[in-house]
């Protein structure tokens, strides 16, 4: 029902006063004040009892049996019961409240509070709906206040205000004996009262309610054998649920739970479902990313999700709360979830190792009491017959790679020379395959005392190799020699049987390889080019040529083979003074370079032709003076052996090019060749202007020769100065035109000692 609550001031009761007169002997009737200055109400010279009146700002007043007004006092009429204030006026259509004095110093006053209606009647014995909202009144028109209460079977509760709460959900906040703030939820139902008393399907969940209307929330319960736990909001947990907070150490959990579909945790033991196990402790905890251990000793773990990890291999990741770095652990579950432990175990005919606990070793050596040495790979299984690398960085922050190599029984093999797969390894005391230089003993590292070289791959060189010379050697001479003249690489050699380098005992010597011979020093470098092999006079003699490649594609000789029986085009020695111009050598069938004497020229035949050295060992070219001889050796880049017979030659004394005469050996001739003068090779012949000049030929005598080097015979011929001369047979001269005889031209050579 509505109301309106209406105030009366004290302003308008005053003024009703004011103008109310004292009661005369003889009153009207109405309202006067009797002998104690009280206001009776009078009628037919009566005073009016029990009974209500109307006061003259409108408002009602109870006058009691002695006609006096009623104030500050509860007035019961019949079974309507009023209250009415200190000035006599009635409350209506409003609440009000009353403090009552504690009986005990002890006890604390109490407010009650009630309702007047429109007519001043206080609402009692029962539910009354006030401003939308539904009050409660007892029999004695006080309403209950933020109070619980039973009516019947049936528990309700009313606000501060004294409303009943609307139908849902309300929550009543509370502190416990430690200063602790909780909550205690409630459910209103559509008529008011609280569930309580079990189980209720509310809002699509089903909660608990206790026998006082509490809704389990947030904990845990037990009804009989069976255990339940609520969420947050009442809810009855089924199937997965977990439930996280913060351990007594400070550390965040959650821990997993799996309730049937009525609720009932599973627990005590293994349950079985869509195909996988799990294990729940007494209180239904379901283990996760935890061990078990059977009353047999026997593990299983359950991983992150509970699941019991069987038949097979799993992981357990560990992460280090210091650093963070995560490592790995793995195990091996046999089908009935139960993890191999205790030692070697075979699984697909590989042997793995694990410890007392399960823990399979991986990336772990493992050592006998006699020293040897197995490991256990990344994948877990014992190394055999195979190679592995370890690697990683020293302890000056540099890389490296260590391998090793497992026989059939799993050891690594150290401390010697092995032969695997048909190659040669050699591995030190640890087991390390070694590379390198590498001396007879496995352990020791003497680049200076080297025999053998194990590459890059461990397997032990043998034939050819193109290897970096150590900088070690580098302190001897002859090697810095090689290094500034071809780099630090070079080529060696090793038998292919035993390993061991080729080298010679001393200083650099020629060897033998397959037929070839090359030249070595004590070091094993095989060396190319010019090498000095002795000291000799010219110099030259004491060197021989190992064929250098000008190219990749020059193939003319194996690289490095001794030059023998043939010719070379190169540049000399840099130590013999070489200008850095290519010349043609012969070398020998034993390899030595044909040369001419000290500061002198010799004339060698080389294959059925002749040539021309000097002391170096140079093939000439041009035209060249031997011990007063002259040879014509053709032009620079041409075939340089000696010409014979007639040839032009560019001798250098005049402008134009001269006739030779050269004989088998390649000798300039002195003498008449085919009715002309060759001197030392040279034609002989008149000059233009003279048309015919004396000529005194070495054994013949006086001839008279032309402009074009003919030897005049059986003629009359005038000459340049109108000079006649008879010539006769043989070409003897007859008559003489002059006395005078032509000075011979020598030839001039191009080079010369």
């Amino acid at each position: 029902m509505g109301y309106i609550k209406m105030i009366i001031g004290p302003a308008a009761f005053a003024a009703a006063v004011l103008i109310m007169p004292a009661i005369p002997a003889k009153a009207a009737d109405g309202w006067q004040q009797d002998s104690a200055q009280e206001w009776v109400y009078v009628e037919h010279d009566k005073k009016l009892v029990n009974q209500w009146v109307l006061w003259p700002d409108g408002t009602m007043r109870y006058v009691g049996d002695n006609g006096r007004i009623a104030a500050d006092r509860w007035v019961n009429v019949g079974e309507a019961r009023y209250r009415v204030r200190s000035d006599g006026s009635r409350y209506e259509n409003e609440w009000f409240s009353l403090v009552s004095k504690p009986s005990l110093p002890s006890a604390s006053p109490v407010t009650s509070w009630y309702y007047a209606g429109n007519d001043g009647i206080i609402l009692r014995n029962g539910w009354y709906e006030l401003g939308g909202k539904d009050y409660y009144f007892y029999e004695w028109g006080n309403s209950p206040r933020k109070a619980f209460f039973n009516l019947e079977d049936k528990r309700y509760y009313v606000d501060e205000e004294g409303a009943r709460k609307a139908p849902g959900w309300f929550s009543i906040d509370k502190v416990d004996s430690r200063g602790n703030p909780y909550s205690n939820w409630y459910y209103v139902t559509g008529d008011g009262s609280l569930l309580r008393d079990g189980w209720h399907e509310v809002e699509g969940m089903t909660c608990y309610f206790d026998t006082y209307g509490i809704a389990y929330r947030n904990r845990w319960f037990n009804l009989g054998d069976d255990r339940y736990y609520a969420d947050k909001n009442g809810a009855r947990q089924s199937g997965w649920f977990s439930i996280s907070g913060t351990g007594g150490n400070g550390q965040e959990y959650t821990n997993w739970y799996y309730g049937g579909s009525n609720g009932v945790l599973w627990r005590n033991g293994w349950r079985e479902m869509d195909g996988n196990w799990y294990f729940f402790d007494t209180n239904g905890l379901n283990y996760r990313k935890r061990w078990y251990t059977d009353g047999n000793g026997e593990r299983y773990y359950l991983d992150e999700n509970g699941v019991l990890q069987e038949d097979g291999w799993f992981k357990i990741e560990n992460t280090n709360s210091s650093t963070g770095a995560v490592s790995e652990s793995w195990y091996y579950a046999l089908e009935s979830g139960a993890v191999l432990k205790g030692g070697f175990k075979e699984l697909e005919g590989r042997k793995y190792y694990f410890d007392s606990n399960g823990y399979n070793y991986r990336k772990r050596w493992m050592n006998d009491e006699d020293g040897r040495r197995r490991y256990i790979g990344e994948e877990g299984f014992l190394y055999q017959d195979r190679w592995f690398v370890m690697s990683g960085l020293d302890s000056r922050n540099s890389e490296y790679n260590n391998w090793y190599y497992a026989g059939s029984d799993g050891y690594v093999r150290s401390d010697g020379w092995y032969k695997i797969d048909g190659q040669s390894y050699c591995f030190n005391s640890s087991g390390v395959m070694r590379t390198g230089w590498l001396t007879k003993e496995a352990d020791r590292d003497d680049d200076e005392d080297s025999y053998y070289y194990c590459g890059e791959d461990g397997a032990r060189a043998a034939g050819w190799q193109w290897l970096k010379i150590p900088d070690s050697w580098l302190d001897q001479s002859y090697v810095l020699d090689y290094v500034q003249e071809h780099g630090q690489y070079a080529y060696f050699y090793f038998n292919r049987s035993t390993g061991n380098k080729k080298r010679s005992s001393g200083w650099k010597k020629e060897v033998k390889v397959d037929g070839v011979t090359y030249c070595f020093d004590e070091k094993g470098i095989m060396h190319l080019g010019w090498v000095k092999l002795s000291g000799t006079t010219p110099q030259i003699k004491g060197y021989r040529y190992f064929y250098q490649p000008e190219s990749e594609g020059d193939q003319a000789f194996t690289e490095g083979e001794k030059a023998a029986g043939t010719w070379l085009k190169l540049e000399g020695p840099p130590d013999l003074g070489s200008a850095g111009q290519k010349e043609w050598y012969y070398f020998d069938r034993s390899g030595k370079p044909i040369c001419g004497p000290e500061d002198g020229y010799a004339v060698e035949k080389i294959h059925d032709s002749y040539y021309v050295f000097d002391m170096y060992g140079a093939a000439q070219y041009g035209l060249v003076e031997v011990k007063g001889e002259f040879y014509y050796c053709g032009a620079p880049e041409g075939d340089r052996k000696c010409v014979i017979g007639k040839t032009m030659v560019d001798d250098g004394m005049d402008s134009s090019r001269s006739r030779y005469y050269f004989d088998l050996k390649g000798k300039g001739i002195t003498g008449i060749k085919d009715g002309s003068f060759y001197y030392k090779g040279k034609l002989q012949k008149a000059d233009s202007a003279a048309k015919y000049e004396v000529f005194d030929i070495p054994g013949e005598g006086k001839r008279l020769i032309n402009s074009s080097g003919k030897i005049m015979k059986n003629t009359k011929v005038t000459d340049g100065n109108d000079q006649r001369w008879t010539l006769g047979s043989g070409g003897k001269i007859v008559s003489y035109g002059s006395n005078e005889v032509a000075e011979i031209l020598e030839p001039e050579a191009v080079v010369s000692y």
